[in-house]
């Protein structure tokens, strides 16, 4: 392999087929040429133009691939998939928990009524017990 035809094949590795899309540097113009002068590059170019529309195909495969909507339901896919089929039992505690509350405190009130049958509370401790929630009475003072 000659030193112009090795120079245009990594040329054409590093940007590809289209003479428009290399830089300056690597002088586009002598590519046109050397690509009418040399069988070989021809091969190499028309090889290089089969890839580069392979990729494309590929790319736009992937593209549509990639796409939100279709994405999200491959998602949702794959997640209903590994989904258990039966609905596991759901165990609800708190209501339970509220009950076993009230029922306590219904208890706790029925033994309080029981207690105040059998011990009624005095009206002297009563009337302490106004004034120690409701502050002293107001007095008539001369």
């Amino acid at each position: 392999m000659n030193t112009d035809l090795s120079r245009f094949s990594d040329l054409l590795d590093r940007y590809g087929p289209m003479f428009d899309l290399w830089p300056a540097t690597a002088d586009p113009a002598w590519g046109r040429r050397f690509l009418m002068s040399d069988l070989e590059a021809r091969r190499l170019h028309d090889e290089a133009l089969d890839l580069d529309g392979m990729l494309a195909g590929y790319g736009a495969n992937l593209d549509a691939s990639l796409d939100s909507d279709a994405a999200i339901s491959r998602i949702s896919r794959k997640i209903m998939v590994r989904l258990p089929q039966r609905v596991p039992e759901v165990r609800w505690w708190a209501p339970r928990i509220a009950a076993g509350f009230m029922l306590a405190v219904m208890a706790g009130g029925m033994f309080d009524i029981y207690l105040a049958d059998r011990n009624p509370i005095d009206s002297i401790e009563v009337a302490s017990l106004d004034t120690l929630i409701f502050g002293p009475a107001e007095l008539d003072l001369p």
